[in-house]
């Protein structure tokens, strides 16, 4: 059975990825501006999950977990939380499985043998390597963006691991 694997990096500088056999793909967090605000586009994230659902015969999602950060606020950290528990509740909704995942259990093994002091860099440099033909950018001249790195990294790892 071909299976394909979602990745998602929670918040809104995260990032959506799939990886399969033969496809990959990787979009940063789908968000909305209101007014001053930034909300998650939430008919956009189902509309790129709910496509991606039905490239494989089999489709399942790795999430990263949520959890708190220091030097984040409260407001900050009921945002993240929300965000992740909209992808979740599209996953049920799509009928999609998913697993929750512990940053430190992926880049563990994504990122093995390399510096843990700044994962972020680390996690681009190794998605960079993996996906030489993936863009990380959201434009030409922008930086990399670890959001997107890191949802590659969780897809990858849920393959790895035969999720």
């Amino acid at each position: 059975m071909r299976k394909g694997f979602i990745g998602v990096d929670n918040g809104y500088q995260g990032g959506l990825a799939y990886v399969s056999e033969e496809y990959v793909e990787v979009h940063p967090m789908p968000t909305l501006k209101l007014g001053t605000k930034r909300i998650l586009d939430e008919p956009a994230i189902y509309a790129l999950l709910e496509r991606w659902s039905h490239i494989e015969e089999r489709t399942v999602a790795a999430i990263e977990v949520v959890q708190a950060m220091p030097k984040n606020g409260s407001v900050a950290m009921c945002n993240y939380g929300c965000g992740h528990g909209i992808v979740r509740g599209i996953c049920v909704g799509i009928r999609v499985p998913y697993t929750l995942i512990h940053p430190k259990t992926w880049q563990k093994a994504m990122l093995d043998g390399l510096s843990k002091t700044d994962t972020k860099s680390m996690s681009i440099l190794v998605a960079q390597r993996m996906y030489p033909l993936v863009s990380l950018r959201l434009t030409a001249s922008s930086k990399p963006l670890d959001g997107l790195s890191d949802a590659l990294l969780l897809a990858s790892y849920a393959r790895r691991i035969g999720l």
